[in-house]
């Protein structure tokens, strides 16, 4: 029997809402909200967009395109020390980390804006999860076929 592979490079994204999901999560906002049990240690509020854009977009201020736009080119600024923040995950969470926005709807949080840079500008695919088992690979075909009723 084969052993399930974590792979290296797959980064999960999701919210805090589904923390206890994940056996790996680390939190991306500039403050960890009320109610997660996420510890200070598992926090990479640098991976946030400033507090008064996240502000200004959650009370409807400015519009979805305009985060966008202004986080990007924050993280933009220097890609090679994002490529490297991206590396560290890896070095101090280790394999299986899923980075924790706030909002439910990832296309109305920052991460997915993240997940997206990530995908563009590292060698880790990041992608949207509910659960820990979406990050490891299992090769369910090969393991029907070689247990048939």
């Amino acid at each position: 029997m084969e052993t399930p592979i974590m792979p290296t490079n797959k980064i999960g994204m999701s919210y805090y809402g589904k923390e206890s999901q994940f056996q790996n999560p680390v939190g991306i906002t500039s403050g960890i909200p009320s109610g997660s049990s996420l510890s200070s240690n598992r926090h990479a509020p640098w991976l946030s967009p400033p507090f008064d854009i996240s502000a200004k977009f959650n009370k409807g201020e400015i519009s979805y395109a305009a985060l966008k736009e202004i986080y990007r080119q924050l993280v933009a600024i220097d890609l090679e020390q994002f490529r490297c923040t991206i590396d560290a995950l890896f070095d101090r969470f280790g394999n299986g980390i899923v980075l924790l926005g706030c909002q439910k709807n990832p296309s109305k949080c920052h991460r997915s804006i993240l997940a997206e840079f990530i995908n563009e500008h590292t060698e880790h695919q990041a992608v949207e999860v509910s659960e820990q088992h979406q990050l490891i690979e299992v090769d369910y075909a090969q393991i029907i076929a070689d247990n048939p009723l």
